[in-house]
């Protein structure tokens, strides 16, 4: 039996039911939003992060707004404006303000400076890569796997157009909204170092991948949250290159399809649809 079969039904149904639970909603759904709810500093949020950011002269402030996806999805949308002109990248960073947290494990084993400086490795090479070891594992205790069979003429996707993330409706999550002195949009997860556990790409590759993305379609990663990831795009694939973005999101992450949607056409559908990508990896 080959290793990549699907974990467990009910994983598939949990995982199936985050991923999609705001897909309908998005930031300009619903209510006319009043100007008064505009964020502001809350000096009295004293968070290991936010420490962090200050010693290394990173600008950042904590959203004083409710936690929910559409007003996230929203404020990151006036900050990504307001970096375009000011030259900043935005990046929302959820997590409950200690120092146990993920990102800042991260921050003690890589020092974003280094990460910076570093070349980055070919995005898209580093996808075909991956599908490539599927099709042809260099372990020969693995059954070679093609991503683009795994289809069933039933399955759908559903648009996905506001962030998503468990840390949203944890209680004491903190959202973090970073100003990154970049108009590179790839180099947030090096200043703020995400990957490099299990088969989620290291920081390098996570960079390269994420240059290639934006580079063809405008994807910027945008929330970080734990091990999980929310690109943001301002306007849907186009369905003409739906079935490749979603070959290079099973490279990427195995688990959207193994633990999400079950079907690389599944995918497809939502790709076509949404303006946010999500993923997660154990």
């Amino acid at each position: 039996m080959s290793k990549y079969k699907i974990r467990s039904v009910a994983f598939v149904a949990v995982a199936t039911a985050l991923l999609f639970l705001f897909g309908c909603g998005t930031a300009n759904d619903g209510e006319k939003k009043n100007e008064k709810e505009d964020p502001i500093m809350n000096v009295e949020n004293d968070t290991a992060l936010g420490r962090w950011l200050e010693a290394h002269g990173v600008e950042y402030y904590i959203a004083d707004v409710e936690l929910s996806p559409e007003k996230l999805t929203e404020l990151y949308e006036k900050e990504l404006e307001k970096g375009r002109h000011e030259g900043y990248t935005p990046v929302i960073v959820l997590d409950d303000g200690t120092d146990g947290s993920l990102l800042l494990s991260m921050l003690k084993e890589y020092d974003p400076e280094s990460l910076l400086q570093a070349e980055l490795p070919d995005g898209k090479a580093f996808l075909d890569s991956r599908i490539d070891e599927f099709k042809n594992p260099s372990d020969p205790s693995l059954d070679a796997l093609d991503p683009d069979m795994l289809r069933d003429d039933s399955a759908v996707g559903e648009p996905l157009n506001a962030f998503i993330s468990y840390s949203i409706e944890m209680d004491g999550s903190i959202a973090h909204i970073v100003k990154l002195p970049t108009d590179k949009p790839w180099e947030a997860v090096l200043y703020l170092p995400f990957g490099g556990w299990n088969s989620c790409p290291d920081p390098e590759h996570m960079a390269g991948v994420c240059k290639y993305w934006y580079e063809k379609y405008s994807a910027y990663p945008a929330l970080i949250a734990g091990e999980e990831l929310n690109f943001y795009l301002p306007s849907p694939v186009p369905e003409s290159e739906a079935r490749e973005a979603a070959l290079e999101h099973f490279a990427f992450c195995e688990d959207v399809v193994f633990q999400g949607v079950g079907y690389i056409n599944a995918v497809e559908d939502y790709i076509r649809q949404s303006t946010v990508w999500y993923f997660w990896w154990d």
